[in-house]
């Protein structure tokens, strides 16, 4: 029986001896396995990585690999051309208002320059070639009142004036006005309407008829030399009487007559005259005394000697009072004669004529 529980006991144990080397084969084999196993998984993931290197060098957009991973290598026109083309900066609102207004200033200055163009250069320069209706101080009769066609219907239509003046005033004389009232009235009522000195015909009238010149010397009581009167037109038509007004103050009268013809005066009626009134300065002041009073005059000038001066190729003569702007000037100028009360006034006629 001890034989056989020894037997027993060596079976056993050779028994345990083969399971534990068959469970040790088994355990070797599982980490072989395992080993193998890792060493597959390794290699795999060295082929992702390089698969995944060489991809991100090599795939084009749209690919699902975003733009940024993927650097752009720099070229020589970006190199030069990022500074001389820099982006441009969009105008801010208060920019974009500015160069509205200035839009809109210069197109508004543009248009009132076109517009004082056309006034200065179309309207203004017309305006004198029309006739200005005549307004009366004293009211002229109505044709109505006339009989006929008599001598003394001329005095119903004034005559055209020499000079381009602002306006037509007609001095009608009666027995209650004399001329010399109505000159008075005239120079306190015909202002300029505006700050610049301005012409006003002054066109006396008695009995239906418009005066000469040697008419209006004869109302206002101005002695002339012997001849004078032979040497001027006696035409309404050839005369002017006007008033160059510069405000309330500084109101100045002149005369414009057409000079006759050359038969009248040997040698020339403008050589004549300019002789006859160079001879009729030593006695002018007094002779024309009436008319300064009328201007303003008080007191007699410092000197008798007229001074001649010459404006834009013509000579006048003045004689200058003490009164501010105020004296007796002539000139012969083309074909007429002009005598004004001030040195101003005279330039300012020479101009018109030659207008």
């Amino acid at each position: 029986m001890e034989e056989k529980l020894a037997f027993l006991k060596r079976e056993e144990i050779r028994t345990m001896a083969k399971d534990l080397a068959r469970l040790q084969e088994e355990t070797a084999l599982q980490e072989k396995e395992r080993i193998s196993q890792l060493r597959v998984e390794e290699k795999l993931k060295r082929e992702a990585a390089a698969r995944e290197k060489i991809a991100s060098t090599m795939i084009p957009k749209g690919l699902g690999i975003k733009e940024e991973t993927i650097p752009k290598p720099p070229t020589k026109k970006a190199e030069w051309e990022e500074p001389l083309l820099p982006k441009a900066k969009r105008p801010s609102s208060l920019e974009k208002i500015l160069v509205r207004i200035i839009i809109v200033l210069f197109s508004l200055g543009f248009f009132l320059l076109i517009t004082f163009g056309y006034w200065f250069f179309i309207i203004k320069r017309k305006s004198p070639e029309a006739s200005p209706p005549p307004s009366a101080v004293a009211t002229p009769s109505p044709p109505s009142e006339v009989e006929g066609p008599s001598p003394s219907a001329v005095g119903v239509i004034p005559p055209i004036p020499i000079l381009a003046v602002k306006e037509i005033k007609i001095l009608r004389i009666t027995p209650e006005k004399d001329f010399k009232n109505l000159l008075s009235e005239s120079l306190a009522n015909v202002l300029p309407s505006g700050s610049s000195p301005e012409f006003f015909e002054l066109i006396p009238q008695k009995n239906d008829q418009f005066l000469n010149l040697q008419d209006v010397l004869d109302e206002v009581g101005i002695k002339s030399p012997e001849g004078f009167r032979e040497l001027v037109s006696g035409k309404a038509d050839d005369f002017d009487f006007f008033l160059y007004s510069k405000g309330a103050g500084e109101q100045r009268l002149g005369f414009v007559v057409k000079l006759g013809n050359d038969e009248i005066a040997p040698g020339g009626v403008k050589e004549r005259t300019t002789e006859m009134l160079k001879a009729w300065e030593k006695t002018m002041e007094s002779d024309w005394v009436n008319f300064s009073r009328i201007l303003g005059q008080e007191k007699p000038s410092l000197t008798s000697v007229f001074k001649q001066t010459s404006y834009s190729g013509a000579f006048f003569r003045c004689l200058s009072f003490q009164e501010r702007n105020l004296g007796i000037c002539w000139s012969v100028l083309d074909n007429y004669l002009i005598i004004t009360s001030s040195g101003e006034s005279i330039i300012k006629t020479i101009d018109l004529v030659r207008n």
